[in-house]
């Protein structure tokens, strides 16, 4: 390819593909960054070849809006959740049924940068137990830090690829309780009425992979446009399958063993972005509305 087909397949990719602009005057991306931490932009190289370290680097950049949620009401802190910077540095959305009847003092948020002992107070908590969604105006010592979601998504595209970074139990760690960063990563598998026990129902994505406990409340968003809020975890759902094999065995007394083999498979849910922020709209006046056509760009 001569340096004149490259130089025109540059500008080709960069009027196609979206770039995402970071708020102005944010540096910084943890405790003893070197550098200035900024959205990386997509279509200034070739799509197809590095689409997909440059996909990574906007996810792990995600990490920055993320906080987990704290019981402050023990000895010992510990997580009971997570959340996400929505609109601000200092306004976090989360899961209601984590929050809904703690008082102020009994929270905290520890977002991403900070040390594990270092925690934010809670100025103030908004509920709408319908959507199970709850608004968090957070006391942020160094909002430079944080990186927020700037757009919501109503609907999505079934397929489309989305992410979750949040704090969820260890259950290989030595300590289970311990909560660990992680991101997941799949697929939206549909769009319905979800109908939870004792809850009113609402309007809610269900995902391809699990929600494990500590999830509830994590942002789900576009891999390929991080800065869009899909939704937030709320909940896991378990189906399991008919007996798929059976086997049996005899062991030195001549007893008859039988095992049978289950299917199970786990889905998250996650309640709609688009009516957490109409349900907080008057709070998050910074959050711009995102079209499904608009975002769901194949390149």
């Amino acid at each position: 390819m001569s340096s004149r087909t490259r130089a025109g397949w540059k500008e080709l990719t960069a009027a196609r593909l979206p770039q995402t602009i970071a708020p102005e005057g944010y540096v910084g991306g943890g405790v003893g960054a070197s550098r200035s931490w900024r959205e990386p932009a997509i279509g200034a190289l070739h799509p197809y070849k590095v689409s997909q370290i440059e996909m990574t680097e906007r996810i792990n950049a995600r990490m920055s809006a993320v906080g987990g949620v704290f019981d402050m009401s023990s000895a010992t802190p510990r997580c009971i959740g997570s959340s996400s910077a929505f609109g601000s540095a200092t306004t976090f959305v989360t899961a209601a049924h984590i929050v809904a009847g703690r008082r102020l003092d009994e929270i905290a948020v520890n977002h991403f940068g900070h040390s594990r002992h270092q925690f934010s107070p809670i100025n103030e908590i908004v509920v709408d137990q319908h959507l199970d969604a709850a608004l968090l105006d957070v006391v942020v010592e160094e909002p430079r830090w944080i990186l927020p979601f700037t757009h919501a998504l109503g609907a999505a595209w079934y397929g489309s690829e989305v992410a979750s970074i949040g704090w969820p139990v260890d259950l290989l760690a030595p300590d289970a309780d311990r909560e660990t960063l992680r991101c997941f990563r799949g697929y939206i598998q549909r769009t319905f009425l979800y109908d939870p026990p004792g809850r009113g129902s609402y309007p809610a994505f269900e995902l391809s992979f699990a929600a494990p406990p500590g999830l509830s409340g994590s942002p789900v968003f576009l891999v390929d446009e991080p800065t869009t809020l899909v939704g937030i975890v709320t909940a896991n759902f378990s189906t399991h399958s008919l007996i798929e094999a059976t086997e049996e065995t005899a062991d030195t007394t001549r007893a008859i063993q039988r095992t049978e083999y289950r299917s199970v498979i786990t889905y998250g849910i996650a309640t709609i972005a688009w009516h957490v922020w109409h349900a907080f709209e008057d709070r998050l006046p910074a959050v711009a509305l995102a079209s499904a056509r608009q975002d769901q760009r194949t390149g």
